[in-house]
């Protein structure tokens, strides 16, 4: 096997290059460059399909081997996986490169075999057990780095999910001569191509593979969509005589040739047609599918051009985002008020330390730091003589803290003692310490009157594990990425604690699931003897399901103690129970610094298949055969792949992935989940006989659940265009290395994520928060004028500018009246005219504010609720806080570090979190009894959904108030007020205009009257009706959209009703959730009450649109009437004045020919006086005619002078071309 470069004219090794392409062509071809050149060999110059790109160096693999006959029968898949990998290994051109993968057939299948087996070795590898892992002194490259490079993958027809042509024998000399393979798959290859899912026993090879898809950016899967002609052996069924015939078909359909199905989804494939054969794909039909061709080469280059940034923010931000850990549990029966009932990790931990360690670990971690002075203290009195004890005294806040609550409070001093009753008081503290240990509970020290005594101790208690209930982990960000891999990192904790569980478990139970089938139970083992099973597990670890786990732990378990791994797996063999001493030193771990989302899937894995090679162990007798044992421990791992996850329907694509719903913009504020809830059933308390509950059955045979709830929340105006003009540039944004550093020393943590995640390649988008306008049309592709135009928004306007309008009086009253006429007279001698005041009513429109000013102005959003019950102890909720960086006066952050837990924090009003946290968590005096002491998680969202329903716009509650330019119902109310106030106003100025224009036209004509009737068609302009009338229509719009939220909404908590009702009559939970159904009601009840306000308001505004239309109807009409009056009234006029001008015609028509003969006659010609020093009539006539003809045309040209000028002024080439 080798990796050959391909020639420096070819795109081989050259310098200046970004990334490298490892091609490998189909198992077993004769040459690979054949594959991908084109045209093909012996028909002129040829090049390959990444020839162009200046960027990448091509490199080649070949099966060297296959031509090999031994070799051709006895490799399969896996075998050419390993010499892929070992040939990755000791190419040392590639190493610390970008990768780019390019597989075309079968050798696909070669590279997703090669990519799972690195990353299992890169997982063992960071677990700190490299035993037979390390590189020899020729090898370039490890495992971790061959994964890690990768970034993407180019499929040409690879069958993911089997081919018939491929695996069918009739067909493997035509498919020989297609692909250019010089010997015929053999029988153990085409075996596995009929089930490529099953190989080696991995039961879904789809699943193995599927995690690595989340490391890549892009994936794209080309299948062929002409037929191959095949010739093919028949025989007809009565003729002895065989004949051949030729069959035309698609060696590997689309459904084979794709990656994703419905219970894996790849978010970065890329599914593309390409009209060629099977044997063309490579070269897109000798290029002739050109189009393709250059979509695919422009996208291979913009994304190894943002692979060396893409993955750099994930640790950073993961170090920087909380999550918040808190544990519940039952209340204690002999304590009323100081009962803890929920116990918070503190401080809070980060992303990246619960990937590592899991929720749990910090959970544990705050109640041992709790304990931790107690102890202390107790082995001090214990040790002392009692002539010398004394009472320690209580500890402090600063020493022990309990989670924030107002109700944990300790006492600063203790009580004081009489001497007396000093050693009577010693003791009884004694036992209350001896009898609080013994019933699991530790005091925590704050001093408290008790009955019968004074001056005795009471405590705080915090439980045990077996009072523990559930556990609630919180994300304050609606991030897809997250969300996944929090909860298989829960399903991660729950099957290390199993895990740890059977370690210190020496009496393992046996396995109460159902016994393999005889169809589960298939594999088997060549091999009887013991050194052959030995040897083949050693040698050949990857052929048998439960190989590498033992084979790894056996070398590293033979290394500490200084024997041979033979010995090791002998002594399993014969002695079960070992196995899982050498499955924990084998098993697969992560970087200790980093756990990735792609590397929790193997890891969990391994744990679930250690766990059931353990059990499976525990059941054998001691009398098993070496080859009894190995048989069943492989079966134990085929059944539990076989098994689903405990997250396997939590996450399945159509619950998931398929929930997330886009718009065709392809805009952030365009995503959002389905609001829906689920429930998972127990698959064994399902009668068969319930035909009316869909089955959607709980892998794991508990109660699970997801939810998706839209709810009403809050931001300021600032903050909210900020996000959508980061939201708008995300695609543009520099996404460069220099500029993540300025931006994550300088930005809120949400402009963080929104640059993280704002695109994700696996699809696993962030879903940023949205205005109302964006969630009420998230098909429409910018929003921004419609948010710069909300109700409460322009209410908090019209507020601000009324305040302002009655504070400058008050401030004008306070100037000396010197100062006033000083001001009057610069008035008056200025010649500029006065700036008008944003907030002054001077002017008709409405000045605009600064953005200072109206970026602290709330405007209203719609939030995402997601949670997820794990399982009975593990409930999950993201969603998102507002954190508001312009604007940390309104910000609301609750996360804390070691050094400020419970000090300073800020709250956000109207927070959800908070109201969660305080209402489940608060002084038991002041809570109301129906919201507290959640039993279980179903109890927990129900809870979580009461509070988001009621949260916001239930505003009168004292418990709860609500900013006033936040009471939503209110700010409509009162804006619908104002509009109905204006229209009032409206219809008494149209009567009163009305009266005045008919007063004007009964009235005297004259210019006087014409003034007045001018005025009043004045006011008659409907440019202020508009307005209102848009006012009104904008309201109704947005009433619209809370009505849209309130369906969502209901009909989410109709579901929610039903299906815990079912749950409480099955008998599917031991906790009845009859105050969880009473919650779920009342919030229904309140949903119910503001729609119908909100519908009120739609009636109303209804009612005020067909007023105005109205209104402006009859301003038309009455404009129209008036237009006719005035235009008989002008007619009037003309005709008096056309009687004027006919009088002055007749005058002029009798006096003009008088005139000029008195004129004519009158001149002092020749002719007429007789005199010969006269000029003649003649002279006079030509002199006066030229004149006259002169001054003609000059008027002539002076009016129409402009007509004549741009004509003039252009161009003589201009008028030529013209011409």
């Amino acid at each position: 096997m080798s990796i050959h470069a391909a020639a420096n004219g070819q795109l081989g090794l050259r310098e200046q290059t970004a990334f490298d392409i490892i091609a490998i062509p189909a198992i077993g071809v004769r040459n690979a460059c054949e594959t991908w050149r084109r045209p093909p060999k012996g028909e002129g110059p040829y090049n390959f399909i990444w020839s162009g790109m200046k960027t990448p160096r091509i490199f080649f693999f070949e099966f060297d081997q296959y031509k090999q006959p031994e070799v051709t029968g006895d490799y399969g898949i896996t075998e050419w996986a390993k010499k892929l990998l070992e040939a990755l290994r000791k190419c040392k051109e590639i190493t610390n490169r970008d990768l780019h993968f390019a597989a075309h057939s079968t050798g696909g299948l070669v590279l997703k075999r090669a990519l799972v087996t690195a990353m299992e070795h890169a997982l063992r590898e960071s677990s700190g057990n490299p035993a037979e892992l390390a590189l020899s002194a020729e090898d370039g490259n490890t495992y971790t780095s061959i994964v890690e490079h990768c970034h993407s993958i180019a499929f040409f027809g690879t069958p993911h999910y089997s081919s018939t042509a491929l695996s069918d024998g009739a067909c493997a000399e035509s498919i020989s001569h297609e692909l250019d393979i010089p010997i015929p798959y053999g029988p153990r290859l085409r075996k596995q191509l009929r089930n490529t899912e099953n190989l080696d026993w991995m039961v879904e090879f789809s699943r193995q593979f599927a995690p690595l898809t989340l490391h890549l950016l892009k994936i794209w899967s080309f299948y062929e969509t002409l037929e191959t002609p095949l010739r093919v052996k028949i025989k007809p069924e009565k003729s002895p005589t065989m004949t051949e015939t030729t069959l035309w078909t698609q060696i590997v359909d689309k459904r084979s040739a794709t990656l994703a199905d419905e219970y894996y989804y790849v978010g970065c494939e890329e599914v593309i047609p390409v009209g060629a054969t099977h044997a063309g794909l490579p070269t897109f039909d000798n290029g002739k599918d050109k189009c393709r061709l250059d979509g695919y080469r422009d996208s291979l280059n913009r994304i190894m051009k943002d692979a060396d940034f893409e993955n750099r923010g994930y640790d950073m931000l993961a170090r920087t985002i909380h999550v918040e850990c808190h544990q519940f549990h039952k209340s204690l029966a002999n304590v009323s008020r100081n009962s803890i009932k929920i116990l918070s990790a503190s401080p809070n931990p980060t992303l990246s330390q619960v990937f590592q360690q899991g929720p749990g670990h910090f959970v544990e971690l705050r109640r041992t730091k709790a304990l931790a002075p107690l102890a202390d203290a107790s082995n001090e009195l214990n040790s002392q003589p009692y002539a010398n004890a004394k009472i320690p005294s209580p500890i402090q806040q600063s020493d022990v803290q309990l989670p924030m609550s107002p109700s944990n409070t300790t006492a600063s001093a203790s009580p004081c003692i009489e001497s007396g009753e000093e050693e009577s008081t010693r003791t009884t503290i004694q036992e209350n310490l001896l009898a609080s240990s013994s019933n699991g509970e530790v005091g925590l020290g704050t001093v408290a009157e008790t009955e019968g005594s004074e001056g005795l101790l009471n405590f705080y208690r915090v439980p045990e594990h077996d009072q523990y209930t559930f556990r609630w982990i919180h994300v304050p960000s609606n991030v897809m990425h997250w969300a996944e891999k929090v909860l298989r990192r829960i399903e991660m904790e729950i099957a290390d604690s199993s895990w740890q569980e059977i370690l210190e478990d020496a009496a393992i139970q046996r396995d109460d699931r159902t016994a393999p089938t005889p169809e589960d139970s298939v594999w088997n083992t060549e091999h009887s003897d013991e050194s052959s099973i030995i040897n083949d597990i050693l040698e050949n670890p990857l052929a048998c399901p439960a190989g590498p786990s033992l084979a790894v732990g056996a070398r590293v378990v033979a290394k500490e103690e200084n024997i041979t791994p033979e010995c090791v797996l002998s002594e399993v063999l014969h002695n079960p129970p070992r196995i899982a001493q050498v499955l924990q030193k084998g098993q697969i771990g992560t970087q200790k610094d980093r756990v990735k989302l792609a590397d929790l899937g193997p890891l969990i894995e391994d744990a679930r298949e250690r766990i059931s090679m353990v059990k499976a162990a525990h059941t054998l007798p001691r009398t098993a055969s070496p080859k009894t044992t190995w048989v069943t421990l492989n079966r134990a791992v085929i059944q539990e792949r076989r098994t689903p996850s405990i997250t396997s329907t939590l996450l399945k694509p159509i619950y998931w992935n398929f929930k997330q719903k886009r718009a065709g913009h392809g805009r952030p504020h365009g995503r959002y989940m389905c609001p829906s809830f689920q429930l998972f059933y127990p698959r064994d308390s399902m009668d068969e006989d319930r035909a009316d509950i869909d089955p959607k059955f709980s892998p794991i045979n508990i109660l699970q659940a997801y939810l998706y709830f839209p709810y009403l929340h809050w931001d300021t105006f600032g903050a909210a265009k900020a996000r959508n003009r980061l939201l708008k540039d995300i695609g543009s944004t520099d996404r460069s290395d220099k500029y993540r550093k300025r931006l994550f020393k300088t930005a809120s943590d949400e402009e963080k994520i929104i640059w993280q995640y704002g695109y994700d390649p696996s699809e696993l988008f962030l879903h940023p928060r949205r205005t109302l306008d964006q969630y009420g049309y998230s098909d429409l592709e910018s929003t921004e004028t419609r948010d710069a135009d909300q109700v409460i928004f322009r209410w908090a306007k019209h507020v601000y500018r009324k305040r302002r309008s009655a504070v400058e009086p008050q401030a004008e009253t306070q100037k000396s009246q010197h100062q006033r006429e000083v001001d009057l007279d610069a008035d008056d001698s200025s010649q500029e005219p006065k700036a008008v005041s944003p907030i002054s009513n001077q002017t008709t429109g409405e000045e605009s504010l600064p953005s200072e000013v109206t970026d602290n102005f709330k405007v209203l959003m719609v939030d995402q609720l997601w949670s997820w019950i794990v399982d009975d102890k593990n409930v999950v909720t993201f969603f998102p806080r507002k954190d508001d960086a312009v604007h940390s006066e309104h910000s609301c952050k609750y996360t804390c570090s070691v050094s400020d837990c419970g000090r300073e924090q800020r709250t956000s009003e109207a927070d959800l979190r908070d109201a969660i946290y305080f209402d489940l968590n608060g002084d038991n005096i002041f809570q109301f009894t129906h919201k507290t002491q959640c039993n279980d998680c179903l109890d927990f969202m129900a809870s979580a959904v009461w509070h988001a329903t009621t949260l916001f716009l239930d505003a009168d509650k004292p418990d709860n108030p609500v900013a006033k330019d936040l009471r939503v119902l209110r700010i409509f109310s009162e804006s619908l007020c104002s509009v109905m106030d204006e229209c009032t106003k409206a219809f008494s100025d149209f009567k009163a205009t009305q009266d005045g224009v008919w007063n004007s036209i009964r009235g005297k004509k004259n210019s006087h009257s014409m003034k007045e009737l001018e005025d009043a068609i004045k006011q008659l302009c409907n440019s202020r009706d508009l307005a209102c009338l848009i006012n009104v229509r904008d309201i109704k719009d947005e009433l619209k959209i809370l009505t849209k939220l309130f369906s969502e909404q209901t009909s989410v908590i109709d579901t929610m009703v039903k299906v815990y009702i079912e749950v409480d009559e099955r008998s599917w939970n031991k906790i009845q959730h009859g105050r969880a159904i009473g919650w779920l009601e009342e919030a229904k009840e309140k949903i119910a009450n503001h729609q119908d306000q909100v519908d009120k308001m739609k009636n109303d505004c209804d009612e005020l649109c067909e007023s105005y239309r109205k209104l402006l109807d009859m301003k038309q009409k009455e404009a129209s009437v008036v237009e006719a009056a005035c235009a008989r009234v002008s007619s009037d006029m003309a005709t008096r004045q056309n009687y004027a001008m006919m009088t002055f015609t007749v005058v002029t028509v009798l006096f003009l020919p008088l005139s000029f003969f008195t004129s004519l006659f009158g001149m002092n010609v020749r002719e007429w006086s007789k005199s010969e020093h006269q000029e003649s009539l003649r002279a006079v006539m030509v002199l006066s005619g030229a004149v006259s003809a002169g001054i003609i045309v000059l008027a002539l040209g002076a009016a129409f002078w402009t007509f004549w000028t741009p004509w003039i002024l252009r161009r003589p080439s201009n008028r030529r071309d013209e011409a």
